[in-house]
């Protein structure tokens, strides 16, 4: 990820501005049907039954189980209800609609989640940017000079692929020209071929200790 998108400010700014622009939209979009007795009813759970669950994992995290050993400010309890509200809103608005609605009402979900997420944490102030909040650095590391006052140089990347082990060729060269003098102490009789006469073979032997240096 692009280090200005990992520097960018979610607590002040345009970022948590256009989430709450864009989940306000999507409320404004889910709630705009046609008022039917079912719809209304539907909007009604939803909103309420996600109010509900909001408060009681407020309760069971801060006053039970207190996981974060700190009481929750009522900034952050409102963002936690508004999320749950506008998430119950969506999953009613996924049964009885059409096909395109239902899309809408998905990616509003992600949109409600990920804006919440954002309004906690603005709320709280911890975490300023985003590569605090997902736990990336994006510091530099620093040129420190040595002892002698001159910076080190830079390690230089080695090309991907077969790495050679010091000798490697060495070795290969020597098991290839092993068998080499032996040549010459054969005795070749005058009716082989010209390309196996000890001229030929001669040549060949040169020509193989050039290729080993």
């Amino acid at each position: 990820m692009p280090d200005f998108l990992l520097n960018l400010n979610i607590v002040e700014g345009p970022v948590i501005i256009t989430f709450v622009l864009l989940s306000s939209a999507a409320v404004v979009y889910l709630l705009f049907r046609r008022p039917t007795v079912i719809w209304l009813l539907s909007a009604l759970v939803g909103l309420l039954g996600g109010a509900c669950i909001a408060l009681l994992t407020v309760f069971l995290t801060d006053q039970v189980w207190d996981l974060f050993g700190t009481q929750f400010l009522p900034e952050t309890t409102t963002w936690i209800v508004l999320t749950f509200s506008a998430v119950g809103l969506a999953i009613a608005s996924l049964f009885g609609t059409r096909w395109w609605r239902k899309m809408i009402a998905g990616i509003a979900i992600v949109v409600f989640v990920l804006t919440g997420t954002l309004g906690v944490n603005a709320s709280i102030g911890i975490t300023k940017t985003l590569a605090a909040l997902i736990g990336v650095s994006t510091e530099k590391p620093l040129d420190v000079p040595d002892a002698n006052g001159s910076h080190p140089p830079t390690p230089a990347r080695r090309r991907p692929g077969r790495s050679m082990r010091p000798g490697r060729r060495r070795r290969t060269c020597r098991r290839r020209a092993r068998w080499a003098p032996s040549i010459f102490r054969i005795r070749t009789p005058d009716s082989w071929p010209a390309r196996r006469s000890p001229i030929c073979l001669q040549r060949r032997w040169l020509r193989m200790r050039w290729h080993c240096r």
